[in-house]
């Protein structure tokens, strides 16, 4: 028997479809879309994706291609793109799915446009932070001096973010730490958090999985956060690791993620790194890694790299920023190094001490299944969905 106090439908608006949940954001979509149609029927909006893509069960589907740019983006090119490209098709079908006792789940910061106009036509509204953007924004243009104009497009977006979430009903954050930073910006809001999780189970690894070598990054090749990261470790870390290993017993290192550019993958194969675009699965490729590489110095949020690594039984170096809000210690499955040397050092532990390497990936597997796994949040959702309806 239904409660009567949750929503008699969450209406999902998102930018891409997560199916199939590849990608960081895909994959947080994916896992709290299984959440809810577990507790409440679910009709996703979504810009992108194949509209005959299989609904799961108690999930409708449709896609809305998204109108060309309008005058606005061509005369103000400047404007942040949060705020760019308001689509009138959206809107009509916000207005055609509207009815009352329902939730407008608005996945992500760009969707944060269409909140004024949820609460006109009578939806209670959830903003659901995958990351503090403008933090993010701030990170890239304070990184490189080439990149010192954008700070103009960051004091933006610190604006509309601040609006957005003070608009919505609840705003959901992954990690305390994105709450804290979302709770100051906009005192106003009420925050709550949702940490990223993952189906566990579905990573689970067969017995006598073997062949097990080398070192992999998984992640997004066109996200900046990835490629700076990237880029760090082939011109820092990696010459450290050159000069410890002999050529004959050096590891093979490789990346896999999507939509890498045609530049970044000869950036990275020129360095000897092998590069796999756009995999149809990681855990294959997660199976066959001893190590697994988390070399990210900007960004927000938690990683969802890291969980899912955990959850296949696999150790990971990462930085300390990398590990951000996970709320893990160096030695809870993973070991942390913000420096170069200190980088390259945490490898070399792991690639010479096998029984350090066992006992962290035992670490790491009994982390995911009793901290990560998507089914551990299912009251904590329906008691929020309820609290949204008050």
């Amino acid at each position: 028997m239904q409660r009567t106090d949750l929503p008699e439908r969450v209406v999902f608006l998102t930018d891409d479809l997560p199916y199939p949940p590849h990608g960081g954001g895909k994959l947080r979509d994916f896992c709290i879309l299984e959440l809810l149609r577990d507790i409440v029927p679910v009709q996703i909006l979504a810009f992108h994706g194949d509209p005959e893509t299989p609904a799961p069960e108690n999930v409708a589907i449709r896609v809305i291609p998204r109108e060309p740019p309008g005058l606005k983006r061509v005369f103000f090119p400047l404007r942040p793109y949060i705020v760019n490209g308001f689509s009138s098709r959206m809107a009509e079908a916000l207005e055609k799915n509207s009815r009352p006792n329902q939730i407008l789940w608005c996945s992500r910061l760009l969707m944060g446009k269409y909140l004024n106009l949820a609460k006109t036509l009578g939806y209670r509204t959830v903003l659901d932070e995958h990351n503090v953007e403008s933090s993010l924004l701030f990170q890239s243009a304070l990184s490189n001096v080439k990149t010192w104009p954008h700070l103009f497009l960051a004091l933006q977006s610190r604006h509309y973010e601040k609006v957005f979430c003070e608009t919505a009903d609840q705003v959901i954050a992954v990690s305390r730490s994105d709450a804290g930073q979302l709770r100051r910006l906009a005192p106003g809001a009420t925050v709550e958090v949702l940490p990223n999780c993952l189906d566990t189970e579905s990573y689970r690894r067969p017995q006598g999985t073997t062949n097990q070598s080398g070192i992999l990054f998984t992640g997004t090749l066109s996200y900046e956060p990835n490629r700076e990261g990237l880029t760090w470790f082939v011109e820092q870390v990696l010459p450290i690791l050159k000069n410890r290993i002999s050529p004959a017993l050096f590891p093979r290192i490789r990346v896999a993620g999507a939509n890498p550019s045609p530049v970044f993958i000869q950036f990275l194969r020129q360095n000897g790194l092998e590069v796999i675009v756009n995999p149809v699965s990681m855990v294959p490729l997660l199976e066959e890694a001893e190590i697994i590489i988390v070399p990210l110095l900007s960004g927000s949020g938690t990683r969802l790299k890291i969980m899912e690594a955990f959850s296949v039984g696999k150790s990971v170096v990462s930085t300390e920023l990398g590990a951000e809000g996970l709320e893990l210690n160096s030695g809870d499955g993973l070991l942390i190094a913000s420096d170069p040397n200190g980088f390259a050092e945490e490898i070399l532990k792991l690639i010479h001490n096998p029984s350090l390497r066992k006992e962290l990936e035992k670490k790491a597997l009994q982390i995911a299944k009793t901290r990560f796994d998507w089914r551990l949040h299912r009251e904590f959702l329906k008691n929020f969905l309820s609290q949204v309806m008050k």
